[in-house]
């Protein structure tokens, strides 16, 4: 399905600039329309330096996100694409694009869906989340009452328990056995005692800006996704 929506984006849409209050500074994006009545999705970006195309000065420049707007509005859907608070066309919105957490992306997101349905009178607001953008829909879905639903594009599915022990297992037995002594045998991170161990070992193990996106670990898919309309 994704491949038929990128073979149909050949012929750019028409595409416009749009505005959302951020902390100190406007967050900027851009409105690609379908037709004034097409739902309207928005595009959650993925971790580190991501533009709202989907490019990175790391060595991304496909500009996925570009083309999934293209061919999701060949398919009469609108999207809006964005910058993330701190950067590129948002750099103005906060003076640290580091100093960020899930929590100030979720407000973000929540900025972002008044701005679009402001701008296109749209009803409610679907939210795709790709990366750690998924684990920012998540978390807006739990707050905002005009999300249509969410769409997560390769974001943890599981306990997320279960996905950072993955990710850590190259890093050696040592992280494992942190892990196994901060989290509970079930794997659960949903609140109570194990957020907070959860949050002591994100610290003991990450960057200064992963730590500050360390709230993202409370947030539990499958809980989620009960309670909203999601497609992943």
């Amino acid at each position: 399905m994704l491949t038929t929506i990128l073979a149909l984006a050949a012929v750019a849409s028409p595409s416009v600039e749009i505005l959302a209050p951020g902390p100190l500074g406007e967050l900027k994006g851009t409105l690609t329309r379908a037709d004034p009545a097409a739902p309207v999705v928005l595009i959650i970006p993925g971790s580190g330096p991501t533009d709202r195309d989907g490019n990175s000065p790391l060595g991304i420049s496909a500009a996925p996100y570009r083309l999934l707007a293209d061919g999701l509005a060949a398919n009469g859907v609108s999207s809006v694409r964005i910058d993330k608070r701190g950067l590129f066309g948002s750099s103005e919105a906060v003076p640290d694009a580091n100093a960020v957490t899930i929590g100030d992306y979720v407000d973000d997101t929540h900025a972002w869906i008044r701005a679009i349905r402001k701008s296109t009178e749209a009803d409610c607001v679907w939210v795709l989340g790709h990366s750690e953008g998924g684990l920012v829909a998540l978390a807006a879905a739990q707050q905002e009452q005009l999300i249509c639903g969410i769409i997560l594009v390769a974001a943890p599915g599981r306990l997320l328990g279960d996905v950072i022990k993955e990710q850590l297992r190259d890093g050696g037995r040592r992280s494992l056995r942190s892990w196994d002594r901060a989290v509970p045998p079930d794997g659960k991170t949903d609140g109570g005692g194990a957020e907070a161990a959860g949050q002591r070992f994100w610290r003991r193990h990450q960057t200064t800006a992963d730590r500050r996106r360390g709230a993202g670990l409370v947030v539990e898919p499958k809980t989620v996704g009960a309670r909203r309309q999601a497609v992943v």
